[in-house]
């Protein structure tokens, strides 16, 4: 590990602890985001639990199981991540809750044309009780 590397481990390590005092920390991230948040699940000790939007990445990252509960969302007619080796690399992570929807890759963002509103509320709902189960406190509803 480079020194640069150490000290960007050292600071995220630090914010995480900083954060735990106020209570649970979640990652949740969509797309590309969503790989960083299963990467961050897997080397990040102390998150609360993981929320993966169709992560493109997840097969590359996949031999980094998640140290904390963890959901993945994909869209079954997802043409923009590899959907087979990505399903492959999660079967190796039996705790981790692989959910798919009919739908394609973007579906819980209504900016996209693959935009599914009944698969993105079916997918908030199961990302909110993942997060009520590892004792983070619910969030406002839609609109509220």
């Amino acid at each position: 590990m480079s020194p640069e590397q150490g000290t960007e481990t050292s600071v995220k390590l630090a914010l995480l602890d900083e954060l735990r005092h106020a209570g649970p920390v979640f990652m949740l991230g969509y797309c590309y985001g969503g790989s960083i948040a299963w990467a961050s699940a897997g080397r990040l000790n102390g998150l609360s639990a993981a929320v993966c939007y169709y992560g493109g990445k997840l097969p590359t990252l996949a031999s980094e199981g998640p140290l904390c509960p963890t959901l993945v969302h994909l869209g079954r007619d997802d043409s923009e991540i590899p959907m087979r080796s990505t399903r492959d690399a999660l079967e190796q992570h039996s705790a981790v809750e692989v959910l798919t929807y009919p739908a394609g890759h973007g579906f819980n963002s209504d900016r996209r044309a693959d935009f599914d509103q009944q698969c993105s509320d079916l997918a908030f709902r199961e990302t909110l009780r993942l997060l009520e189960k590892q004792g983070i406190q619910r969030p406002p509803a839609r609109g509220e």
